[in-house]
């Protein structure tokens, strides 16, 4: 029970069972892996480090892809990942074989997807580096984002279409988000100790009262929520803030308004 590294893998009869532990795969072309019979029980994590690994049907727990820029990891064949899929350094070639479980978190730093995966009921994704501008990673449902993080340390992370977040949104300290010009919904609570810039919008739009935390930045942010807001930190909004419905309660906290208008 211990991670094991190998050039390619290939199963053909029997039983695997990974017991939790990391398979580094470092090979790179056809059957990179493969699969045509037996049984893989799935509970850790298939990293593939390889120029271009082709990876065929699989069923994973976790996806690692660390393949370097400009490299590209190809799915060949349908491969369910049932628990994170991380996209560290090059692109991830999907096309239409690529499914979430349900519940599902995508973690990406400079990788990429190549094409929108099918969804789960939910999925959570987390943005670990900047300089990235956001995919297919995203969904384009209004139901399927849970939780949203931006934890880039340093850098930006940019929007690149409209996005809605059900659960949790979080920028962290160091990061920055663009918003490119686009709305993000957010549906539960927000916790800002970073930086949102664009003229877009972050849209609170939840059904019950949501909370606000950190002393992080805020571009343009917009109230629509009958329910209202409660602050429980002191940020600072440099656009735009429009109350459209609910009440924005700031408590004993400090609310910086250096933009130029207050609408509502």
């Amino acid at each position: 029970s211990t991670p094991i590294s190998v050039g390619t893998f290939s199963q053909s009869a029997g039983t695997l069972i990974d017991n939790g532990n990391t398979i580094t795969v470092t090979g790179t072309g056809a059957n990179t892996w493969t699969k045509s019979a037996g049984t893989f029980t799935a509970t850790g994590t298939a990293t593939f480090t390889g120029t271009a690994p082709q990876i065929g049907p699989a069923n994973f727990n976790s996806l690692s892809i660390n393949v370097g820029s400009p490299n590209t990891a190809t799915l060949t064949a349908a491969t369910t990942v049932a628990g994170t899929l991380t996209l560290t350094t090059g692109a991830l070639a999907n096309g239409s074989n690529l499914t979430l479980g349900n519940a599902a978190t995508i973690s990406r730093a400079m990788g990429s997807l190549g094409a929108t995966p099918t969804f789960g009921t939910s999925v959570s994704v987390t943005y670990t580096a900047g300089g990235v501008t956001t995919g297919p990673e995203l969904p384009t449902s209004t139901t399927a984002l849970q939780a949203l993080s931006f934890n880039n340390a340093s850098g930006t992370v940019t929007l690149a279409a409209n996005a809605t977040v059900n659960g949790a949104l979080t920028i962290g300290s160091g990061a920055t988000l663009a918003d490119g010009g686009f709305a993000l919904t957010a549906k539960g609570s927000v916790s800002n100790s970073g930086t949102h810039t664009g003229i877009g919008k972050i849209l609170l739009a939840g059904t019950a009262n949501q909370a606000l935390s950190g002393a992080g930045a805020y571009g343009n942010l917009e109230l629509n929520n009958s329910t209202g807001a409660t602050l429980s930190g002191s940020p600072t909004i440099n656009g735009a803030l429009t109350l459209t419905t609910g009440t924005f309660a700031v408590g004993a906290n400090t609310l910086t308004l250096s933009g130029p208008t207050i609408a509502g």
